[in-house]
């Protein structure tokens, strides 16, 4: 069903705002979850706040989940929770996904999963024409070569130390599907 709700919201919400879709990452300690959960807008200011534990996934956070998990849009496994996972605790907006919850039991396994991922994995797993089948048509995503794969790769040692940094904290994570300007930073 979450599947489904996504795949509809990133079609519907990338057409009308014209903007690729930018997965958020937040890490939150478990007290702060419920004020800074209070709006997509909100998880945009932290995201922003560079003293904050958080990344963003652009536009290749599909193709990179499918590469970590195997299968699109929901998860299978904890590396899957990475960019997929978690709980809905908000409602969608015309500019954002569901925000979804990862606790700091689920960012430790998570942690844990992805710190035993390696790029040669990823490397062996690189499908092209399953990304440009399972996820939205992106700059990312619709790249057959290489290169294509280099725009993914990057993004591993950076998710892996989030995940590192936010477990080590007890941290909860805060995923959010955003459609629109980022702050610049």
């Amino acid at each position: 069903m979450l599947r489904l709700l996504l795949t509809a919201f990133v079609s519907v919400a990338t057409v009308s705002a014209g903007a690729q879709p930018a997965l958020l990452l937040v890490s939150v300690s478990e007290s702060d979850v419920k004020q800074v959960s209070a709006s997509p807008e909100s998880i945009v200011a932290r995201y922003s706040d560079k003293s904050t534990n958080a990344m963003s996934a652009a536009d290749a956070f599909c193709g990179l989940h499918l590469l970590l998990d195997g299968e699109p849009w929901t998860p299978s496994s904890a590396a899957g929770y990475a960019l997929m996972g978690g709980r809905p605790i908000g409602a969608q907006t015309r500019r954002s996904g569901p925000i979804l919850l990862l606790s700091p039991s689920q960012v430790a396994d998570t942690a844990l999963a992805l710190s035993s991922v390696s790029e040669q994995d990823l490397r062996k797993r690189y499908e092209p024409d399953r990304i440009n089948q399972l996820c939205m048509p992106t700059k990312a995503s619709l790249a057959s070569d290489a290169h294509g794969l280099a725009d993914f790769l990057r993004y591993l040692e950076p998710l892996q130390s989030f995940y590192a940094k936010a477990a080590k904290r007890s941290d909860a994570v805060l995923l959010l599907l955003w459609f629109g300007p980022l702050p610049e930073g």
